[in-house]
């Protein structure tokens, strides 16, 4: 590819008639800020080692064993922890550095698109900044996603891949399209949601059919590296679609507003923003490096969700879904501003609110923790699992086999008791005890009110099933983190004996 020179020009818009303003946009200073941004955000997550987020758990859960399949997930996340485990200290360690990587891997690979996409040094920039103005990127990312994180990073990188892939369709392109595409489908059901709109908007924008073979050929490793792992997930997938249709609406429609709703809460804020500053529904559509077929992309998306809608019997959309899936938007909204619309005042207005929101987000991230209690709204990160785990050894446990009531719990004991084995019902159902576990007396844990403080059906039904006398002690209450006066209720029991796996 040609070196970037800020001295290319676009095709002027009738939306001002000069050139592209002389405007300090430096692609390195912006990777440089990212790099910090991220960095911080692992500094502010490792100094609250004392819980974990609900996906959080659910890998320090699931890295007890390495298997083909997890309850109701592909597998490479938690392959990742696992491998990356063996050198950190700590399992609050791995998630952060693991989860920040990823983000940063993610942002700088709509830098480089931009940089493929755009003849002019502004474009990728603004794109990218951009994502700050995406709260499911901007914030729910931060704080607590992890499949979906690995899938919208591997899905941008494998959008820079495309892009040299339909500039120069060499065989070892094709290659690496492969391997990513793989790894997606590793990451995350819904990539394939992204192959298939990638791979048919690419050959759409491709010139010669030279460019749509090595496309077709690129699928070839993805299947031969996916598909072994693809075919060991009926069960999950059974789950899954299980989850779906519990939580599905009546009728297609339903479905379809949920659809409707999940991607406007998804692209409202930037596209608001990006329409104040730039006004760009008078611009014409600047001339581009490489060209995409964005519209083709969105329309096969759109068409590929529909569908699903249907064969799933009408699924509930949430919009952290669509984090590998709409990721691109602000490169298609930059890729329809014209030149003129690109005036420095405006731009630096755009540059300084997206700046805002991210000081903003490495402000809120700590006092939404620190502040929970106070405002009488604790959230997960307020459990003090640390305190609980010195009442729970206070009565005699110190190794063993735990069986909690929902995968966070679970996780956080394990973070607490790390030699200790520790399941949920379904992870039990599905996976059953960690080879080795140590043997030892069966601690059941759960979370109670003061309203209700038997043990909840799963457990009650694990324990009558393996005919295990389950006497509920009396409950402890631990006070929030940062302490306050509320209090969180568990309820706990303790047996010679554990269930086994179904």
């Amino acid at each position: 590819m040609d070196r970037f020179r800020p001295g290319i020009r676009a095709a002027r818009s009738p939306c001002h008639q000069s050139a592209l303003p002389a405007f300090p946009c430096n692609s390195r200073w912006l990777a440089l800020g990212l790099a910090v941004f991220f960095i911080g955000q692992t500094a502010i997550r490792l100094a609250f080692p004392h819980a974990l987020e609900s996906d959080e758990a659910q890998q320090v859960l699931w890295s007890q064993w390495l298997t083909k399949t997890y309850p109701g997930q592909p597998p490479l996340y938690t392959w990742i922890v696992i491998g990356l485990g063996r050198f950190s200290p700590s399992p609050i360690w791995t998630l952060a550095v693991l989860k920040n990587t990823l983000l940063l891997i993610f942002h700088l690979s709509v830098l480089a698109a931009g940089k493929r996409l755009f003849a002019d040094p502004f474009r990728p920039v603004l794109a990218t900044v951009s994502l700050f103005l995406i709260p499911q990127i901007a914030w729910e990312s931060q704080r607590d996603l992890t499949h979906s994180v690995l899938a919208m990073s591997l899905a941008a990188m494998l959008f820079v891949t495309t892009l040299d892939l339909l500039r120069h369709p060499a065989p070892w392109r094709a290659g690496c399209w492969g391997v990513l595409a793989a790894a997606l489908l590793l990451a995350k059901l819904n990539g394939l949601y992204v192959l298939i709109a990638i791979s048919l908007a690419a050959a759409w924008t491709a010139r010669n059919a030279q460019t749509r073979a090595a496309l077709a050929l690129a699928w070839l490793p993805a299947m031969l590296i996916a598909a072994p792992v693809l075919l060991a997930l009926p069960a999950e997938l059974s789950d899954t679609t299980a989850a779906l249709r519990a939580d599905a609406h009546s009728s297609l429609g339903g479905s379809l507003q949920s659809l409707v709703l999940a991607t406007i809460s998804f692209v409202l804020p930037f596209t608001l923003v990006w329409t104040l500053c730039f006004r760009p529904w008078r611009s014409k559509s600047p001339s581009l490096r490489q060209n995409f077929s964005f519209s083709f992309y969105f329309s096969t998306l759109l068409a590929t969700l529909i569908f699903s809608a249907w064969v799933l019997s009408f699924p509930h959309f949430k919009d952290r879904w669509l984090q590998p899936l709409l990721f691109l938007v602000p490169l298609w909204a930059f890729s329809h501003t014209g030149d003129g619309c690109l005036a420095a005042a405006r731009m630096r207005r755009f540059l300084r609110l997206s700046a805002t929101i991210a000081w903003l987000i490495l402000l809120l991230m700590p006092l939404r923790i620190l502040l929970g209690p106070a405002l009488a709204d604790p959230n997960r990160m307020n459990v003090p699992y640390p305190a609980l785990a010195a009442q729970l050894e206070t009565q005699g446990f110190q190794n063993g086999r735990i069986l909690a009531a929902d995968a966070l719990t679970a996780g956080n004991l394990k973070l607490q008791f790390p030699g200790s084995a520790v399941v949920d019902p379904v992870t039990l159902a599905r996976l059953g005890w960690p080879d080795g576990a140590p043997a030892g007396p069966c601690l059941w844990v759960w979370r109670a009110t003061a309203e209700r403080s038997a043990p909840p059906a799963s457990l009650t039904r694990l324990a009558t099933t393996d005919d295990l006398p389950l006497n509920p002690q009396p409950l402890y209450w631990v006070p929030t983190w940062p302490a306050s006066d509320a209090a969180f209720a568990f309820g706990y029991a303790l047996t010679q004996d554990c269930p086994d796996a179904d």
